[in-house]
């Protein structure tokens, strides 16, 4: 009999006792494996993740350095005049070798070809943003645009960011930075006024086409008031309705802006006042509503005022807001002068006028006047020809005080036409009495300035036109339906009651006769954008 042996109960089989522990085994193996590439997969995301943080940290620092470089430009406008001659809007040449913006000084290097590069940690050291650091470039000089009346300077600007938890990451951006600069200056208005005559800027009816700026008094603000038909716009739509068509032809054409799509006319009408409240009556409005079809810019740019404009229901402005700058002062002949063409300093503005003026005997200049010229050695000179009653001008002419033209007789006859450009300056007052025109289009074919130390009157002869740059260290009376196309400043206005219109010429302000007060200009910035940007690849 075969002895067999047999399982115990509940046991398998021994025969399949080791092929159970080597299955066991395998499954231990397995399951090993699987372990150690889970732990491996993981390791990897980790490192993946940490990667991925790390790029977008620095990422979002270098985003952050552009960001700050917008903050950096819109602190305060200080740096404007560093980089831009106001005057006439253009880079300086030569650029400066540093400029300072927001307290941060951008200093340039100059490689070995003369040509200017920006040193690469331009606004200081690195700057710690969280786990990040950023650092940024700004290519230097930037360049200058016009959009309508408003300078726009591009900045082009590079921010390296790096960042992130142990090995860091380094991201780079790249993008323009645009300011957009409200310039400030005198003459960039159709009427400039200082608080003056009892406390009035203004007063009377007028029709203005362009900007006002009027500087108040604190201890008592005066109200300019807006009366009649008096109104204020923000295009030459009617020109020809005030200078006939002749005259409104002189006109230079007027920068165009879009509105809702269109390209349209506009002046940049803003109201500025200080320390001052206007106040409108009867039919007396500030702009208009905008209609796209005509080409024309109706409603103001803004209000910028620390006083009342108003009633509100008769302004209609894109924008308001407080008055907005605190640099522009009334430029009175009294004041220290620099010549900005020799650098050459003045005890006042008068002296400089005294010291590079031809000075004539003749007070009046119409058709009752004879032939004359006169001349000097330093590009001053004047002649009259009562013939065509043309007067030709160069440079800056000063008289005690002087009559142009004449308030009487045949319309044809009562007035001056101007070639050249010139400034008349007199010691007293200055009268205007007929037609003050150029012979050709205005500022190209003749550019007049005129000059009074007291006051200029233009009151005796109703329905004449005058073009040219007024200024008054006194009062400006413009009180019979008289056009006036340039820009005047002076203390206070007297506009009378016979409705006169006022066109602001905005290339006036860029192009002054010679010995003009006023000629710095100030900007303000409006706004800032970002544009053309883009990450640098391989990064």
């Amino acid at each position: 009999m075969n002895n067999i042996a047999c399982a115990a109960p509940g046991q398998p089989p021994l025969g399949e006792r080791g092929s159970a522990f080597v299955i066991t085994l395998l499954v231990m193996v397995v399951t090993l494996v699987m372990g150690l590439g889970l732990a491996s997969s993981g390791m990897t995301e980790l490192g993946i993740s940490g990667n991925y943080r790390n790029r977008a940290t620095a990422y979002y620092a270098a985003d952050s350095g552009i960001e700050q470089t917008v903050l950096d430009l819109g602190v305060s406008s200080t740096w404007i005049e560093q980089v831009i001659n106001t005057t006439n809007w253009t880079i300086h040449n030569p650029f400066p070798t540093a400029i300072t913006i927001d307290g941060k000084t951008v200093t340039l290097a100059v490689d070995g070809n003369g040509d200017v590069i920006p040193d690469y940690y331009a606004l200081g050291s690195l700057t710690t943003l969280g786990d990040g650091t950023f650092a940024r470039e700004i290519y230097l000089p930037p360049t200058v645009a016009m959009s309508g009346t408003k300078p726009v300077l591009t900045f082009r600007v590079r921010s390296e960011g790096a960042g992130g938890l142990g090995e860091q990451a380094a991201q780079a951006i790249r993008a323009d930075i645009r300011p957009t600069v409200n310039a400030h200056g005198v003459w960039d208005n159709a009427i400039f006024a200082e608080g003056g005559a009892a406390g009035n800027s203004i007063n009377g009816h007028v029709a203005v086409r362009g900007s006002i700026h009027v500087l108040g008094n604190a201890a008592s603000p005066p109200t300019i008031e807006f009366g009649g038909t008096s109104d204020i716009r923000n295009n030459y739509g009617d020109a020809v309705s005030w200078f006939g068509a002749t005259d409104a032809a002189k006109l230079p054409s007027l920068p165009t802006v879009e509105v809702n799509g269109v390209s349209t006319e506009t002046l940049g009408t803003v109201i500025r006042t200080k320390d001052a409240n206007v106040d409108l009556t009867g039919s007396a409005v500030i702009g208009q509503t905008n209609d796209d079809a005509n080409g024309l810019k109706e409603m103001i740019d803004a209000v910028r005022s620390d006083g009342t404009v108003g009633p509100s229901s008769d302004v209609y402005a894109d924008t308001t807001g407080g008055y907005d700058t605190d640099q522009v002062q009334f430029p009175a002949l009294t004041d220290p002068y620099v010549d900005p063409n020799t650098g050459t300093s003045y005890a006042s503005h008068s002296a400089f006028l005294d010291a590079n003026s031809l000075t004539i005997t003749e007070n009046e200049i119409s058709v009752n006047i004879s032939a004359f010229s006169h001349s000097d050695g330093n590009g001053n000179s004047i002649s009259w020809d009562p013939d065509t009653l043309t007067m030709t001008i160069s440079g800056i002419i000063k008289a005690d005080d002087i009559r142009l033209g004449q308030p009487h007789g045949q319309p044809g006859l009562r007035g001056v036409n101007y070639i050249g450009t010139g400034t008349i300056y007199t010691n007293d007052d200055i009268h205007v009495d007929g037609f003050l025109t150029p012979v050709g289009d205005y500022l190209v074919g003749g550019n007049l300035g005129l000059i009074a130390s007291d006051d200029i009157l233009i009151d005796e002869a109703s329905n004449v036109n005058v073009m040219a740059a007024i200024y008054s260290q006194n009062h400006i009376r413009v009180s019979k339906q008289t056009a006036v196309a340039g820009a005047m400043v002076s203390r206070w206005f007297d506009m009378g009651t016979n409705v006169p219109a006022i066109f602001h010429v905005p290339d006036l302000s860029t192009n002054l006769p010679p010995g003009m007060p006023g000629q710095l200009r100030y900007g303000s910035i409006e706004g800032i954008t970002i544009e053309n940007w883009f990450q640098e690849a391989g990064q």
